[in-house]
């Protein structure tokens, strides 16, 4: 999934940033929110397996998630996040179901596979961005 000449470097991004980011005291906001990419990998690797995208487009997703989990970027937890709760849960379940049904069926994913695989991620950047710039709908 990796370029050969890069794996090894990209994988250390991860295992690093990950282990910096549990390690936080201030991974949460008071509101739920998580401060930095969640180390989410279970859901990130398996979508990108999927969509068998280029290996250099998967490792600057990969860096970059790695790298976010160093910064203050508001990442939605699925559950805990009272703002856009039942979309948020409604997605994040269709994504991982998607996924576990996918993976049967790949690499001959049908037409709706990667529109669905898509969902789930372009929703979490959506919300991610709209909270992380300071936008709440749930606030008068």
């Amino acid at each position: 999934m990796l370029p050969a000449s890069i794996d090894l470097q990209v994988l250390a991004v991860i295992l690093f940033t990950s282990s910096l980011w549990y390690s936080r005291t201030d991974m949460m906001t008071a509101d739920h929110w998580f401060n930095g990419f969640p180390a989410e990998w279970q859901l990130v690797v398996p979508t990108l397996f999927l969509l068998h995208g280029s290996q250099i487009v998967n490792a600057v997703v990969l860096t970059a998630l790695g790298i976010s989990q160093l910064t203050s970027i508001k990442f939605v937890h699925p559950v805990r996040v009272v703002e856009q709760r039942a979309l948020t849960l409604a997605l994040t379940t269709l994504w991982l179901v998607a996924i576990a049904a996918l993976v049967e069926v790949s690499p001959n994913l049908p037409w709706w596979g990667p529109v669905v695989l898509l969902a789930g991620p372009i929703y979490q950047i959506a919300i991610t961005v709209r909270r992380t710039l300071g936008v709440n709908v749930t606030q008068p």
